[in-house]
């Protein structure tokens, strides 16, 4: 009896654990069917996660998607990479081609995808590997050059600047007045870089300035590469010009932010060097603000702009044609206009994607086409200037060579 009884519990409990088994593995090829369905999207800070994911996620209602918080540094994806687990999207804020160019065997080609054609040649052709591939679209951007006081302009009667020679004559007629026609935060070495690349912009893009941009920006070379010959004295004596047209002084270079905005806002000062961030804040305070380019002296107009939210996908998608398809839909999602919008909102605080200063607020042809109607050529800035500090050396000592005339 007891021995029936005993063979009955075994049973039982063979059969349990039976479908147990089944069930583990049933559970298991769940959970492995659920990851070969989900995309993974790394996002790099926490503000993204929280608010712009969930909008992202609520348009793609036949796709699982995970939203992770990344990172905004290039080794953290390079370690990933290294250790098999480079997600199926990235996103970074700002990095140089140089950094990047460990993970280009890792990433997807972008290059004659619709997003990639979707972008400004300008900005492609500064992300375009040697080979002729893109890994990485930029979407968004802060953009520089020169904020301006109307109400200024107006009240004195001084037309807006249209070139570099009617630049250069407001600045002399507003100190006629008492009034700084321009100056900026020179005191930070990042600003007396960034007047410099602008004033240069025309020898920057020329094919020299190319050559040696290509030269300084190659992951192979292991020379550290200086300041050339041939483009960067044109460029220093662009700066010393536009020193003595300006009238600055070595006073400027203690001038801070701060300063800069005490000025502008008590109408001492008609235009400085800055962010289109600028315009809208001083817009919001009633001052009537516009934006204005870089004057070339051979007539070109520039704009200089920072990408602030670039995305890539991982080259391993392309051998599932069916996840390909997926991520692709999660990344032609991610860069819609509407969802560009919500990055405005949900992106950095640093970064300035849209406002009513008239000036490119993305970098694709579908989501605006003001950089065209501006007649605006436009400089793609990455990464940080190693020799930022070498360039306000210069201008220190350019402005004491004035001092000394």
């Amino acid at each position: 009896m007891k021995k029936i009884k005993w063979n009955r519990v075994l049973a039982v409990l063979l059969a349990m654990v039976t479908a147990v088994s089944l069930l583990s593995a049933c559970g298991s090829k769940s959970a492995e069917k659920e990851d070969a369905d989900t995309i993974t999207v790394y996002l790099w800070n926490t503000n993204l996660y929280d608010k712009y994911a969930p909008y992202i996620q609520e348009q793609l209602p036949d796709i699982n998607v995970e939203f992770v918080v990344g990172n905004n540094d290039l080794d953290f994806y390079k370690f990933l990479d290294e250790n098999g687990g480079l997600p199926d999207i990235i996103t970074c804020c700002r990095f140089s081609l140089h950094d990047a160019s460990p993970l280009k065997d890792s990433l997807m080609d972008l290059s004659t995808t619709n997003a990639a054609g979707a972008v400004y040649d300008t900005y492609l052709s500064n992300f375009m590997n040697e080979d002729g591939s893109v890994n990485w679209l930029p979407v968004c951007a802060d953009a520089h050059g020169f904020v301006v006081n109307k109400d200024l302009f107006e009240k004195y009667d001084i037309p807006l600047p249209t070139d570099y020679e009617s630049f250069v004559s407001a600045c002399q007629a507003f100190e006629e007045v008492g009034i700084r026609g321009f100056t900026a935060d020179y005191y930070y070495d990042y600003t007396c870089m960034e007047t410099l690349q602008g004033l240069s912009a025309s020898e920057l893009s020329s094919v020299d300035g190319r050559k040696w941009r290509t030269t300084y920006s190659d992951p192979d070379n292991t020379n550290r590469e200086g300041l050339d010959s041939t483009v960067w004295p044109q460029a220093f004596e662009r700066m010393e010009q536009f020193i003595q047209d300006t009238g600055l002084s070595q006073n400027d270079l203690n001038m801070n932010y701060d300063d800069i905005v005490e000025m502008y806002q008590s109408g001492k000062l008609a235009m400085y060097f800055g962010s289109s961030a600028g315009v809208k804040m001083f817009q919001d305070q009633g001052i009537n603000t516009t934006f204005l380019p870089f004057f070339q002296e051979n007539g070109e107009k520039w704009l200089m702009t920072t990408p602030y939210f670039q995305v890539a996908l991982n080259r391993d998608l392309t051998q599932d044609e069916t996840r390909r398809k997926k991520a692709m839909k999660v990344l032609n999602t991610m860069l819609s206009e509407e969802n560009v919008y919500c990055l405005r909102k949900y992106g950095t605080p640093r970064s300035r994607y849209f406002d009513e200063s008239g000036v490119p607020k993305f970098l694709s042809r579908y989501r605006t086409s003001v950089c065209c109607t501006l007649g605006y050529m436009v400089e793609c800035k990455q990464g940080k200037d190693v020799f930022a500090s070498q360039k306000k050396s210069a201008i220190i000592e350019i402005l004491d060579n004035q001092k000394n005339i």
